[in-house]
């Protein structure tokens, strides 16, 4: 997370001022670690939950592009953050991002039938690990979001039609008919178009998280759907339909 990433910096930074080898049985690098810590402790996220309805008129309005209302879907279905989807890390350890790649997007057959869309992308979370974010067809299932937008059909088409055009696997998966890559302003103003509740970042996973319990899906599976490690920080992210936290 930033905030993981802040403190290893200011770690980093304190350890070589102090000339000794950045190893965490040096002396001063417990104490550091205290301190950090207790000072960037970690802050819940208040913010309301946009409604799904906000979400629906976004991805149907017709005035924006393409790219930017399925990448929109996408993220819904999937509970993900919508940087997460548009940008991929390039490295383990550095800042540096770049648009994910139509190579990274495949329709794959899904075990319990219809089929799934994949994709195959390196999060700021995932510490260089290659992660999967996938969107299923066949509805019931807990990896399946329970007022899912359909995004995985319409994004099977969309690979499709691009493919058989001879689109370059190397350009970026979510392109606007200009050639410009979607990125996540761009996703962020969609569904502010759409709401008076301030937008953020961070609003498309709570709004879907949220919708999703409130539609019967539990926390445990919400947690693996949106790729928690933990159903204590997934419940920081679902809000109840007057406010607060599940």
């Amino acid at each position: 997370s930033t905030r993981a990433t802040y403190i290893a910096s200011v770690r980093a930074v304190a350890v070589r001022c102090l000339g000794e080898v950045e190893d965490r049985a040096t002396r001063c690098w417990p104490l550091l670690s205290a301190r950090a810590m207790a000072w960037a402790a970690p802050r819940v996220d208040t913010r309301p939950a946009v409604a799904a309805e906000a979400f629906e008129a976004a991805v149907r309005d017709r005035t924006a592009p393409r790219a930017v209302r399925m990448a929109l879907g996408f993220a819904w279905d999937t509970v993900s953050r919508c940087s997460d989807i548009v940008d991929e890390a390039r490295g383990h350890g550095t800042s540096a991002r770049g648009p994910v790649l139509l190579r990274q997007m495949q329709v794959r057959p899904d075990p319990g039938g219809g089929f799934a869309v994949e994709l195959v992308t390196r999060t700021k979370t995932s510490r260089g690990r290659a992660v999967r974010i996938v969107a299923h067809t066949r509805r019931g299932s807990p990896a399946t979001h329970p007022r899912r937008m359909g995004s995985a059909r319409v994004l099977a088409k969309w690979l499709g039609d691009r493919r058989a055009a001879g689109a370059d696997e190397e350009e970026p998966l979510w392109r606007k008919s200009s050639g410009e890559a979607v990125v996540t302003e761009d996703i962020v103003a969609l569904l502010q178009r759409h709401t008076h509740e301030r937008v953020s970042r961070h609003s498309i996973r709570i709004g879907s998280a949220s919708a999703a319990v409130a539609a019967g899906l539990s926390v445990a599976a919400l947690a693996t759907l949106g790729g928690w490690q933990s159903q204590e920080v997934c419940r920081q992210y679902v809000r109840q339909a007057l406010g607060g936290h599940v």
